[in-house]
């Protein structure tokens, strides 16, 4: 997908850290490897998704830059 532009649209969705490595600023380093790609391959914008309730992931997106404009709630029932 592409901008009004034509530039294109990235999308970053659920980077995981194993929990014994929670804190270590392996997510950090995740997100800022992610998004430099993108810039570097001329990405306009970039849609990043995360929980709502990851709270650290909302913490490390934050100092990186990104802002919530949109949230979605999603629910489901597990059925076995």
């Amino acid at each position: 997908p592409t901008d009004r532009r034509g530039r294109p649209l990235g999308s970053l969705d659920f980077i995981g850290v194993l929990a014994d490595r929670h804190g270590g600023g392996v997510g950090d380093l995740l997100n800022r490897a992610a998004l430099a790609a993108m810039a570097r391959a001329g990405v306009a914008r970039a849609t990043v998704r995360t929980m709502a309730s990851n709270y650290p992931a909302l913490g490390v997106l934050h100092k990186l830059g990104v802002r919530i404009v949109a949230a979605n709630l999603l629910v489901h029932r597990w059925l076995k």
